[in-house]
């Protein structure tokens, strides 16, 4: 169980999947942090993933 002071780390395989990219493209996006406008994409899809972690402990802590 993860505690709320212990950061959540995404993969980018997450991301990539959610998004419909390839692992290769998710990882040099991130990495390069360009074009822009997908690494935005990216970083709110990653912020989504990280809510959703949290809030799914959330509710695993209250059973």
């Amino acid at each position: 169980m993860t505690s709320s002071n212990e950061k959540i780390k995404i993969k980018v395989s997450e991301v990539a999947r959610l998004l419909g990219w390839s692992y290769t493209t998710a990882k040099s996006i991130k990495d390069r942090k360009s074009p822009k406008d997908k690494y935005q994409t990216y970083l709110d899809c990653e912020k989504k993933l990280i809510e959703a972690k949290e809030q799914i402990n959330i509710e695993l802590s209250k059973h």
